[in-house]
C-alpha cells in the first residue's frame, strides 16, 4: 500500500516523525487493528502531549475499553496542556470516577465510597455518584451521612435511585415510616415528577391507596406517563380489586408517553453508563424523556380522548378488545446485539512493538522511543482504501459543549 509506506518512510525524519506516526495510527483504524491504533496513538502522546489528536485518540480508545484509570492518566494530561477548561474536565474525571467505583464496588468498597465521594466533589449533580455514596454510606450503617449527601443530590438531579436510597438509608423502618421519609424528599422538589411518582410508589408499598391517588391525581389529566399508569392500575387492583380498572389503566400505559430513561446519542438503557455504545463518548447520558422512532417529541404517543376505553352505559369503562389488541410498544432501543458486531467483532492483529531497523532510526534522530509500525497488510493494489473515520471522540465533543 503506497500511502502506507510513505507515511513509514516519514519515522525516518524528526521533521515528519509525528506525522507518520499520524498517518499510521488512522491506517490502524481503517483496518480495525485495535492494539496497534492505541499503541501509536501512546506513542503521539508520550512525544508529544501539546498534540490534541494523540490525546483525544488514546482518551477516547481507553474509555471504550473501560480502562479507567489510564482513562483518568490521559485526561490528567489533556487538562495540563489546555486541551479541556476546567471544569469539562471537572465533569469528565467525575464520571469516570464514577464508571472506576462502581467496577470496584463488589470487592473494595472502601475503595469505591472514596472514588464516589470525590466524584460528588467534582460533579455535585451525578446521579450515579450519589446513590453509590449513599448505599455504601448505608452498608457502614452512616445514616446521617448517607441521607444529607442523597438529599443533596436529589436537590440538583431528582432521580428514582436517589429515592429508593434514601428510602432505605435508615434500616428497619415500617413501609409507613419509608413513606414519610419518601415524602420529606419530594417535597424539596415540588416542581418535579420525580417527587410525585417516588411518593406513589412508597405508598403503594404501604399500601396507602389514599396517598397514592392523591400524589398522581394532578398528573392524570393530560396524558399520564407509562409510570402513572402503571402505578394507577396497581391503585385500582389494590385498592379495589377493581380488574377491569386496572386493565383500562395498563392498556393505556402500552401507549402513554414514554418516562425519562438514560438515552445517549438515540439509545435507551436501563441503567447509566459513563460511555455511549453507539459513539463512545464520555458522559453522554442524560436523564430525560426519549422520542420516538421518527425523532418527533412525545406528545406523538399520547391518547386522545376517548380512545382508550368503551362505556356500556352503567357507568363502568373497561378497554376495548379491539384497543388493546391494536396497541403497540414503540421501541427506539437499538437492538443491542447488532450494536455489539460489525467493528468490535472484526479481527485483531496484535501490535508488534519496534524492530532493531526502528530503533536504529531512533538512535539517529534522538528520539526517546522508537516509532511503532504496526504489521504490514497484503498489498492489493485493486482495493481502493475508504476514506479515515474522523467522527468526533470524547473531548471533541466536550469541547463542543457544556456538559450537563
Amino acid at each position: 500500500m503506497a500511502a502506507r509506506r510513505a507515511f513509514e518512510k516519514m519515522l525516518d525524519g524528526p521533521e515528519t516523525q509525528l506525522l507518520g506516526v499520524r498517518g499510521l495510527f488512522l491506517e490502524a483504524q481503517r483496518s480495525n487493528d485495535a492494539d496497534a491504533a492505541q499503541t501509536l496513538a501512546e506513542q503521539a502522546v508520550e512525544r508529544d502531549p501539546k498534540l490534541a489528536w494523540g490525546v483525544n485518540a488514546l482518551l477516547d480508545i481507553q474509555a471504550r475499553n473501560g480502562d479507567w484509570e489510564g482513562a483518568l492518566k490521559t485526561l490528567a494530561i489533556a487538562r495540563q496542556n489546555a486541551h479541556l477548561k476546567a471544569d469539562v474536565a471537572n465533569r469528565c474525571r467525575a464520571v469516570l470516577l464514577t464508571a472506576e467505583a462502581h467496577e470496584v464496588e463488589a470487592f473494595n468498597r472502601d475503595k469505591a465510597l472514596t472514588l464516589a465521594n470525590e466524584a460528588l466533589r467534582l460533579a455535585p449533580s451525578l446521579v450515579p455518584a450519589g446513590e453509590l455514596a449513599g448505599r455504601l454510606l448505608t452498608s457502614k450503617a452512616e445514616v446521617s451521612a448517607a441521607s444529607r449527601l442523597l438529599t443533596k443530590t436529589w436537590r440538583l438531579s431528582p432521580h428514582p435511585d436517589l429515592a429508593i436510597a434514601y428510602a432505605f438509608a435508615k434500616p428497619g423502618l415500617s413501609t409507613r415510616e419509608r413513606l414519610k421519609r419518601v415524602k420529606q424528599l419530594a417535597d424539596l422538589t415540588p416542581g418535579d415528577i420525580e417527587g410525585p411518582i417516588a411518593v406513589a410508589n412508597a405508598a403503594v408499598d404501604a399500601q396507602d391507596w389514599g396517598q397514592a391517588r392523591d400524589a398522581l391525581a394532578p398528573h392524570l389529566e393530560e396524558a399520564p406517563s407509562a409510570r402513572i399508569c402503571t402505578l394507577m392500575a396497581r391503585v385500582e387492583a389494590g385498592e379495589l380489586g377493581d380488574k377491569g380498572r386496572e386493565r383500562e389503566w395498563l392498556a393505556r400505559a402500552v401507549r402513554a408517553p414514554r418516562d425519562r430513561a438514560w438515552i445517549a446519542d438515540g439509545y435507551v438503557s436501563d441503567r447509566w453508563l459513563p460511555v455511549s455504545p453507539v459513539t463512545g463518548a464520555i458522559d453522554a447520558f442524560e436523564w430525560k424523556a426519549p422520542v420516538d422512532a421518527i425523532g418527533r417529541g412525545d406528545d406523538t404517543l399520547m391518547i386522545e380522548p376517548g380512545t382508550d376505553t368503551d362505556t356500556d352505559g352503567s357507568g363502568d369503562e373497561t378497554a376495548s378488545a379491539e384497543d388493546q389488541e391494536s396497541a403497540v410498544v414503540l421501541d427506539v432501543t437499538p437492538d443491542a446485539s447488532k450494536k455489539k458486531s460489525g467493528k468490535d467483532e472484526a479481527p485483531r492483529k496484535t501490535a508488534k512493538k519496534s524492530d532493531k531497523t526502528a530503533s536504529d532510526r531512533a538512535a539517529k534522530t534522538g528520539s526517546k522511543t522508537p516509532a511503532f509500525v504496526p504489521t504490514r497488510a497484503p498489498d492489493d493494489p485493486g482495493v481502493t482504501q475508504p476514506e479515515a473515520d474522523e467522527s468526533p471522540t470524547s473531548l471533541e465533543r466536550l469541547r463542543a459543549a457544556q456538559i450537563r
